[in-house]
């Protein structure tokens, strides 16, 4: 839809009942499932809630707690924004993952 401040794009989702990890275990899941840090970028409310898959060229953006629940395995994202990369946004957050 547009607007006096350009394009808006509206979502909705349903509502998922839980409870909501602690951003240390989000980091440490993510870090096992060898996701690198991404700090000094992001698209969400934290701006140390980005994070990238090398070999599988996927970033996860606004991974802050509100962003997930709790589940018996660990923290389950439910409202993190997820793409696939191309090379421009992999040099990108390769150069800021490694101060480049």
């Amino acid at each position: 839809m547009k607007s006096d401040e350009g394009v808006q794009v509206a979502v909705s989702q349903t509502y998922i009942e839980g409870p909501y990890p602690r951003k240390e275990d989000i980091i440490r899941d993510l870090l096992s499932r060898g996701f690198s840090r991404v700090l000094r970028f992001s698209i969400g409310a934290e701006c140390d809630s980005s994070f990238y898959h090398l070999a599988e060229r996927v970033a996860v953006f606004d991974a802050a707690a509100d962003s997930f629940n709790l589940s018996q395995e660990g923290p389950l994202p439910v409202d993190v924004v997820t793409l696939l990369t191309a090379d421009k946004l992999d040099r990108q957050l390769l150069a800021l993952i490694f101060g480049r």
